[in-house]
């Protein structure tokens, strides 16, 4: 007992100190991990602390299991030394097995659960035809609002508001996003793409992140390797007719 409450004060240290990984060569699954504690929390807070210290040679897609045993622990103390990425999540889906893992760009992880919310599962991998992406703006605001950039996207989700608003005979309520700004300028985000999915679009706004993260861009900022969650909190009453609020956010 003394052990396992040694090796979670360690991992909090870790996560509190946001220890990043050295820049590698290897990158995705087989990117260098020093050194992690794997601990007993939540899936998604573990998965968190080895999104942030993966950086900059992985960046992770998420997406949460929707239903019971969202909080399960993981049940499992243990000190990785000298691993992978991929090694890390292997120990990590062995001991919860509601999630498996890919590698769908260089670099770009994406897990998910095996067996996805319908709902969720409808929207990223809606397909979209042609995707365009050329703004000055932080990763995280395009990823916050993505269906304001792929228009297939924001089309379905509308009608889907429109059908619960024709069979409810309740009026919308209206929208307010938030963006996140400063006093430093955006970096410029640059991502083209055909005959794709939801999916895909956010795997490539990680892979761009990831690719330029190192490399400073003129007259702007560098561009933070940012992976992508969605997360979706059920409600049969919410007005987005999908049962439930979907929700997007970097990740980590």
């Amino acid at each position: 007992m003394r052990t396992c409450l040694l090796l979670i004060a360690v991992a909090h240290a870790l996560a509190a100190q946001a220890i990043f990984s050295p820049y590698s060569d290897r990158h995705g699954l087989e990117a260098p991990v020093e050194q992690f504690v794997l601990s007993d929390e939540p899936f998604d807070v573990v998965l968190r602390n080895l999104a942030a210290l993966a950086r900059p040679n992985s960046v992770i897609g998420f997406e949460p299991a929707v239903g019971r045993g969202e909080d399960r622990r993981l049940g499992i103390a243990r000190e990785v030394k000298n691993g992978t990425v991929g090694g890390v999540l292997a120990l990590m889906i062995a001991a919860d097995d509601r999630y498996i893992y890919s590698e769908p760009r260089p670099g770009v992880i994406r897990v998910q659960p095996k067996v996805e919310n319908p709902e969720l599962a409808t929207i990223l991998n809606l397909p979209i035809a042609d995707a365009r992406i050329d703004v000055n703006d932080w990763p995280e605001n395009v990823i916050m609002h993505i269906a304001g950039f792929l228009p297939e996207l924001g089309r379905y989700l509308q009608s889907r508001e429109r059908e619960w608003s024709r069979k409810t005979g309740r009026p919308l309520p209206g929208s307010a996003g938030s963006i996140l700004s400063g006093n430093v300028p955006p970096p410029e985000l640059s991502v083209a793409l055909r005959d794709t999915t939801v999916r895909g679009v956010l795997d490539a706004m990680a892979a761009y992140t990831l690719e330029h993260g190192s490399k400073t861009l003129v007259d702007n900022p560098l561009v933070p390797p940012t992976g992508w969650r969605i997360d979706f909190k059920p409600d049969p009453e919410a007005f987005t007719g999908l049962g439930g609020y979907v929700s997007w956010s970097r990740f980590p």
